[in-house]
């Protein structure tokens, strides 16, 4: 067999906890629910950091607390996000990228993104 990476992207960029119940969006509940996708199979835990509201956050200390929440129970590869959230700057969107040095780390360019609209018609 072919080896294989399964990467677990666990809340998305812009997804809030108003959108669904099943959102983990603080320090204990990402990190967790990050752990058990490594013990179902998952090599790479994709990780976007959330506010206390449960809204995109780029806070390079939320980021640190889940990624040693995560190493400390498993080897998982770490992919820290620096799609962040609508309205952050570039700078803010790197912030945990460069403050935890992760094993890799997400390259987003914009727009698309955050689009929240159909891209293209459909066909009749």
């Amino acid at each position: 067999m072919d080896k294989l990476i399964l990467t677990s992207a666990l809340t998305g960029a812009i997804t809030v906890p108003t959108q669904t119940p099943h959102l983990p969006y603080t320090v204990e509940t990402i990190a967790n629910d990050g752990i058990a996708c490594v013990k179902a199979g998952a090599t790479s835990i994709h990780v976007h950091a959330r506010g206390e509201n449960g809204s995109p956050s780029s806070d390079p200390e939320l980021v640190r607390k889940i990624v040693t929440r995560i190493k400390a129970s498993c080897d998982a590869i770490i992919c820290i996000t620096t799609g962040g959230g609508m309205g952050m700057t570039p700078q803010e969107r790197l912030r945990g990228v460069s403050s935890c040095q992760p094993e890799l780390g997400t390259f987003n360019l914009g727009s698309m993104n955050f689009s929240m609209h159909p891209v293209a018609r459909r066909y009749d």
